[in-house]
């Protein structure tokens, strides 16, 4: 079907962003997932680079600060029960 507003047409879209959480049309988050694996597998080697500091004190602040809040946004919506998105690495 094709919808129109105000005699514009209003085009399909395969993916939509809601508050920063990706949906395909199929209800699926796999688009969103590989883009926040990917954004966090960035900020872990900005880190290494980043702090010549090997502390493991000081590396688990850093991960609970820089890289879990992008792994944890949203995630009661997404409710990664499948192994495939729990165990999802960078492609």
């Amino acid at each position: 079907m094709q919808y129109e507003y105000n005699n514009t047409v209003i085009s399909d879209v395969s993916t939509v962003c809601d508050l920063g959480v990706d949906v395909d049309s199929s209800l699926k988050f796999d688009g969103h997932i590989n883009r926040i694996v990917a954004k966090a597998y960035s900020r872990i080697g900005i880190l290494f680079r980043g702090f010549f500091n090997r502390d493991i004190a000081f590396l688990r602040k850093a991960y609970t600060v820089y890289v879990r809040p992008i792994l944890e946004y949203a995630s009661s919506v997404l409710s990664p029960h499948f192994f495939k998105y729990i165990n999802t690495k960078k492609t």
